[in-house]
């Protein structure tokens, strides 16, 4: 496979300073695929109780809220259409 191309000057300054300075244009840090895998990895489902729960009254699973940068992320792999 051939490496990608940039067609466009002002596009290829923009993408050569995301890589010097490894932030996007907002500001925030760029992450590369295995960052953004281990930052969605930190969304986790609990399982809990009451606490003054009988042992064998049923439990019920809590999500934690993603981050901003984790929702877009979601939404973006939400939209993927095979």
């Amino acid at each position: 496979m051939a490496p990608a191309t940039r067609s466009d000057a002002a596009l290829e300054d923009a993408a050569l300073e995301k890589v010097a300075t490894k932030t996007l244009g907002d500001g925030s840090p760029a992450h590369s695929f295995r960052t953004l895998t281990n930052d969605l990895a930190a969304i986790v489902r609990n399982a809990c109780s009451w606490t003054d729960a009988d042992t064998d009254e049923k439990t019920f699973d809590i999500d934690t809220t993603p981050n901003p940068k984790q929702r877009k992320a979601l939404d973006l792999i939400n939209a993927i259409r095979l």
